[in-house]
């Protein structure tokens, strides 16, 4: 049959549309399948250290990291250009807080976003130092070092080893003589007030608190023992028998712990006296009386009668031990009047025991004088048959057991003090001159001082023994030990008012480079945040009273002011690197700048004075109707002043005419704060903070944890602020102030100014020298 060629047309079309629709329905082709979309994660996440040191590169990460077709976005928070990669790093150029966020997406333009908040720190100038917090974070001591806490014992068990304690909780052992000590953590903050050790392992400490350590393995581990007394402040009381023998002699009761502080037992009787072999004795009016344990009935074994019998009072009475088993007991009785002489002529009589006090033989003290009101007695050997005595004004010897006694004191010597006997040797302070003698008193030489000390003039130094080393103290020098009789010295503390230039004033103008003057009135530099310092100059006056008022204060990184020991305030515009001579010929004593033009000053006479050109010229600021402790120049010129008794007051013409603002506080207020002209902050004394949110036109009190005189306040951004005061008081805000909370300050010092320069990077300037740094903003 033959087809028409219209039919033959519409089946060419239609044929070559049904390979077209093959090949649309990939039906008849070779290409390839479409690529399958990667699919998000349900759960994004990034994987980073919540904190870090700025010196420290951060490494980045994400629970999607391992799907390698998806795109990553990271952006660092801090302006850097942003990274691809799915695991970077990124090295952060300046401390504070930023948020991480994290953008993936995938072939099809999917997306998804995570943000992540971290904390960079600054520690550069803080590690290694002993701080308030783990791994370099709180408060740091940067000077004194290792700690400028007080110091209240120190004892030394060997040539090399030793401990030193002291307030919060401080424990440093030494394993070189002192020159060096390492912290050793005690896990309580009350203060550390005795310590003792039996051997390299084994010693006890007390604190306040009725705080009680222990250790077994030379402070390395420190426990803490519930201890059942309530005297803090009592002087040396501990005695430790053995290992798990401990003795702590109040000043009503006696306690003793026979298994390591587990279980105690008590006797509340005054002035026992323990023997070797656990028992005591203790005076009762003209008695003795023995225990033959601390919590047994007492025995009378001794009535005070002389060989004639009379009976003799408890008046100038003493009961001592010497040697292992032999104790002394001395009786007078309170004398009477002689008319001729136009004295009191008084009797005594001596006795000893050789076996724990249970019997006594009268001995007879011959040479020993009766008016002495204290006979302190003490051993020279193990058997109590050298003895020494001494009273106010003399030293005796004995060499048969107490019966006959010597003047051991050299010609000319007079108002004798610290006795005491360490081994064979017995070392004395008399006539303002320390002595020592090898052969019971019978010759003496100088104690050999350290070098600066004269030998012949030691008025003010106290000399002591310190477990088996030598302990000397100058108030104007400091705390010095020596481990081999006094043949050489180690200084082992400075003195807190030591004329050898502490930190006093202290300022930076970036996180690198700060100045210091110092307690002797040098200015001296630092080029590593605080850890270092170098002589700048030493032309600023003398040091003395007016060197504690000194200031520095940068405004910017270029501007700086110094009040100077000699009271002249001098202006660097190069960042400290050169300064002016004093502006105008004023003394002052107090000083502040608002910025680099708008500036007051004080003298001793109370009187102020206001600059607007950066202390080019000076005008008398009229005061208000209280006295003003402190004020701010505002950049238009707006004067805010706050004083006694609550007192607030604003001038717009440089105290002409003062407009009384309404604080609803009595109490004093001593420092005035602002940031941006806008908030001001006031603090007052105890506790009190006031702050304004229209420029110190009204006020309202703020809470904050602390009693204490506040002295300082500064923010470092809008939401981070910190507070100081005194006691080694520190709050901050991370809320522009709407709440503040406590900081360990690693201090009991008076802290008196604070700088920050971001929310990380700070430093307090305390009292006697004390100051203290934060890489981590003190948290």
């Amino acid at each position: 049959m033959k087809i028409a060629p219209a039919a033959t047309a519409i089946r060419q079309v239609l044929a070559s549309g049904l390979v077209l629709l093959l090949a649309a329905c990939g039906g008849g082709s070779d290409a390839p399948p479409p690529v399958p979309v990667t699919p998000l994660p349900d759960n994004l996440s990034i994987s980073a250290p919540a904190s870090g040191d700025m010196a420290d590169a951060f490494s980045f990460g994400s629970s999607a990291a391992s799907l390698s077709k998806l795109q990553f976005s990271w952006d660092f928070g801090d302006g850097a250009a942003s990274s691809s990669e799915a695991a970077p790093k990124h090295l952060y150029a300046k401390p504070g807080e930023y948020e991480v966020r994290l953008r993936i997406s995938n072939e099809a333009g999917q997306s998804k976003e995570v943000r992540s908040l971290l904390t960079v720190n600054n520690l550069a100038g803080v590690r290694g130092l002993e701080c308030s917090g783990a791994a370099d974070s709180g408060w740091c001591w940067q000077a004194p070092r290792p700690t400028g806490n007080a110091v209240n014992a120190f004892t030394f068990v060997s040539a090399s080893t030793g401990w030193r304690i002291g307030a919060k909780g401080e424990i440093f052992k030494t394993t070189d003589g002192g020159q060096s000590w390492l912290r050793q953590r005690s896990g309580i903050t009350a203060d550390l007030l005795e310590v003792v050790f039996l051997d390299e392992k084994t010693g006890w400490i007390r604190g306040s608190n009725s705080s009680l350590l222990s250790t077994r393995d030379g402070g390395t581990t420190w426990r803490s023992v519930a201890a059942p007394w309530q005297y803090d402040f009592d002087p040396a009381r501990l005695r430790l028998r053995s290992a798990d023998i401990l003795e702590f002699s109040g000043s009503t009761a006696v306690y003793l712990s026979q298994d390591a502080g587990q279980s105690w037992k008590m006797a509340r009787v005054q002035g026992l006296v323990g023997t070797a072999d656990g028992a005591y004795v203790a005076l009762s009016s003209d008695r003795l009386r023995r225990y033959a344990s601390l919590d047994a009935a007492p025995v009378e074994v001794l009535q005070f009668k002389d060989s004639d019998g009379t009976t003799l009072g408890a008046y100038g009475s003493t009961v001592e031990s010497i040697g292992e088993q032999s104790l002394i007991a001395r009786a007078r009785d309170w004398g009477t009047w002689d008319p001729k002489t136009s004295q009191y002529v008084r009797r005594q009589a001596f006795w000893r025991s050789d076996d724990a006090g249970k019997s006594w033989t009268q001995v007879a003290g011959t040479g020993l004088s009766a008016d002495a009101d204290v006979l302190q007695f003490r051993a020279l050997d193990a058997a109590g048959q050298q003895l020494l005595a001494s009273a106010y004004s003399q030293i005796y010897r004995s060499e048969d057991g107490g019966a006959s006694w010597t003047v051991a004191t050299p010609s000319g010597g007079n108002g004798m003090n610290g006795v005491f006997v360490q081994g064979s040797r017995v070392y004395a302070q008399w006539s303002g001159s320390l002595h020592y003698s090898d052969d019971q008193g019978r010759s003496w030489k100088d104690l050999k001082l350290p070098d600066g000390f004269s030998t012949g003039n030691s008025y003010g130094l106290t000399l002591a023994a310190a477990g088996a080393g030598l302990l000397l103290n100058d108030p104007v020098r400091g705390v010095f030990a020596s481990l081999d009789q006094g043949n050489t010295w180690r200084q082992l503390r400075e003195a807190d008012n030591s004329l050898q230039g502490r930190a006093h004033t202290v300022a930076f103008r970036d996180a690198k480079n700060g100045l210091m003057v110092n307690s002797k009135g040098e200015l001296l530099a630092s080029a590593d945040a605080g850890k270092t310092w170098s002589l700048k100059r030493a032309d600023l006056g003398t040091g003395g009273y007016y060197s504690f008022l000194a200031r520095l204060q940068y405004v910017n990184a270029r501007t700086a002011f110094l009040l100077a020991p000699n009271r002249q305030i001098y202006k660097s515009i190069d960042g400290g690197e050169s300064w002016s001579s004093g502006l105008n010929s004023s003394t002052w004593t107090a000083f502040r700048f608002s910025d680099e033009l708008q500036g007051w000053a004080s003298n001793d006479s109370g009187i102020m004075a206001l600059s607007h050109d950066g202390g080019q010229t000076w005008v008398t600021l009229p005061q208000p109707s209280f006295q003003v402790a402190d004020l701010r120049i505002g950049s238009d010129g707006l004067v805010t002043a706050v004083g006694a008794a609550g007192g607030i007051a604003q001038s717009k013409d440089d105290g002409k005419t003062w407009q009384l603002r309404y604080s609803g506080a009595r109490e004093s207020l001593r420092r005035l704060y602002s940031l941006d002209g806008k908030t001001f902050w006031a603090l007052g004394i105890p506790g009190t903070v006031l702050k304004s949110e229209d420029g110190g036109i009204s006020w309202s009190w703020v809470a904050v944890p602390a009693q204490a005189i506040l002295n300082d306040i500064q923010f470092s951004d809008a939401r981070n602020g910190w507070i100081v005061g005194e006691a080694g008081t520190v709050l901050a805000t991370r809320d522009g102030g709407k709440s503040w909370s406590a900081q360990d300050s690693a201090s009991a010092k008076s802290l008196q100014s604070v700088q920050m320069l971001d929310s990380r990077t700070g430093w307090i300037v305390g009292a006697e020298g004390s100051l203290l740094a934060t890489g981590t903003g003190g948290f």
